[in-house]
């Protein structure tokens, strides 16, 4: 396990994450653009979302900040 790994998992050992994202997904009629998309995030840390280009990323930032919805989730 890396150091920032290592970091990561200690600051949630101790607290409840900041964002806990589970089982995000959205589709546009026939076209799954998010699938299963998990990630947590521990109180003041810095989180990068990173990814190819149409990887879902803006996406992502859309549906956390309230832009867009999601089209399921569990």
């Amino acid at each position: 396990m890396t150091n920032t790994a290592i970091a990561a998992s200690e600051l949630l050992r101790d607290h409840e994450p900041a964002i806990r994202v589970q089982s995000i997904e959205k589709s546009y009629k026939e076209l799954h653009v998010l699938r299963g998309v998990d990630f947590e995030v521990a109180p003041g840390s810095i989180f990068a979302l990173l990814g190819s280009n149409g990887a879902g990323k803006t996406t992502i930032v859309r549906i956390l900040s309230g832009g867009s919805s999601w089209t399921r989730r569990t």
